[in-house]
């Protein structure tokens, strides 16, 4: 026991299960939804550095209320508490994007999609609840403006224009030295 691997002690919980073996070599993946949101929700709270759920709670409730000045505040402020290590030549926006989608997925509030395939393109990140679809784009070194536009002129809320949901345009825009969140704009879907 003094010399177990953390991978073999999450296979031997349940937590990890084996998907693929293909030239001795395993893929392993989260077995089901409800370990997948308690993993989450730990990435969370060690990515955060907070021992209470404050960001995980605060973050997801303003967002499931479409309450957008505490929701960019409070993920301001996570994004600026996130501990990086050696820094890449150029910051991309899945490194921030896999911060909001272990964010939101972990909350049990939103059916979370990266990457959300459609026929002109990828939203970054789709967020759905019973009420609303939240579609986001995330720009390094743009503008949260651009980021809207993005998202009408590929059109990535269309596909949930009749979905009988309020449908929101999330755009998030970070600074590539900094690694803050700087800027941000919402648009509802007429």
């Amino acid at each position: 026991l003094e010399n177990i691997r953390p991978i073999a002690m999450l296979y031997q919980g349940g937590y990890l299960t084996i998907k693929d073996f293909q030239d001795g070599v395993f893929t392993l993946g989260i077995p089901d939804e409800e370990v997948r949101r308690a993993f989450n929700a730990q990435l969370v709270k060690k990515f955060a550095q907070k021992e209470d759920n404050h960001y995980l709670s605060m973050v997801s409730r303003a967002l499931k209320q479409a309450d957008f000045d505490i929701f960019f505040g409070n993920l301001s402020d996570l994004y600026a508490h996130l501990i990086y290590g050696p820094k890449e030549e150029r910051v991309q926006e899945f490194s921030f994007q896999r911060i909001l989608y272990v964010l939101l997925t972990a909350s049990g509030f939103f059916r979370v999609t990266a990457e959300d395939r459609q026929a002109h393109g990828r939203a970054d990140l789709v967020a759905e609840t019973p009420e609303r679809v939240f579609v986001f784009e995330l720009k390094v070194d743009g503008t949260p403006q651009e980021a809207i536009e993005q998202i009408k002129e590929k059109g990535y809320a269309e596909p949930y224009r009749h979905s009988g949901k309020e449908v929101h345009l999330i755009g998030l825009s970070f600074d590539g030295q900094t690694r803050h969140l700087t800027g941000t704009a919402a648009d509802r879907l007429d």
